[in-house]
């Protein structure tokens, strides 16, 4: 075939360095960044994995190295300490999303709860004024949530609907979490409580309606 033999002829030519410019040498660059050494073996021996092997390969390749990237970034940027946090609560997709594929209808406020799981501040100033209620604060989403006045009400009826939510020692244990481990449970929308589905189900919706 003729991507076949044209595919071959770059690649040989690249081998021997006999051309610069490329689409080869793009391809080995990718390769070399995701550990996949197999274009080196096939211009050397002629073996090459099958299509089924190397789809799978592939794969597993990039995953890894993508999360090894993401691992080490969310460890050294102070924006991803609040995401880290809930994305170890979720452990993958975010309940959001999941939720949204029952309730299209919430597919906003799902898309915004997310979005505010990856809110980042600036860090040269520790405090700011509130506009709204007139105090300082250090991280916004802490404190519209937990704190500023102006939504208690709405802040109000979040707690009402978490109180109808399981026994009453999940409202108890809602309670007792510090304002940390509080803001982190309602970003990712899991607990670690044991509610059975239906319940977990109320708070997730609770959690994307309220917030």
């Amino acid at each position: 075939m003729l991507p076949k033999q044209i595919f071959l002829t770059r690649a040989m030519e690249f081998k021997y360095n006999c051309v610069k410019h490329s689409f080869i040498p793009d391809i080995h660059i990718i390769l070399i960044n995701y550990r996949l050494s197999d274009f080196d073996t096939y211009l050397s021996t002629g073996h090459f994995p099958t299509y089924i092997q190397w789809k799978k390969k592939v794969k597993v390749a990039v995953q890894e190295t993508e999360e090894s990237l993401w691992r080490f970034r969310t460890q050294i940027d102070k924006d991803f300490k609040l995401f880290s946090r809930i994305h170890t609560l979720s452990k993958g997709l975010h309940p959001a999303w999941t939720f949204s594929r029952k309730h299209p209808l919430l597919i906003e406020q799902c898309r915004f709860i997310v979005n505010l799981c990856t809110l980042t501040r600036p860090y040269e100033e520790p405090y700011f004024l509130c506009d709204k209620c007139g105090r300082f604060f250090g991280d916004i989403t802490v404190h519209i949530v937990l704190s500023c006045e102006t939504f208690q009400s709405k802040r109000d009826k979040f707690w009402c609907d978490l109180n109808d939510i399981g026994p009453i020692e999940f409202s108890a244990y809602l309670h007792s979490l510090t304002d940390e481990d509080f803001l982190a449970c309602i970003l990712s929308c899991h607990t670690d409580f044991d509610l059975d589905e239906d319940e977990r189900t109320m708070f997730q919706k609770a959690c994307i309606t309220n917030i």
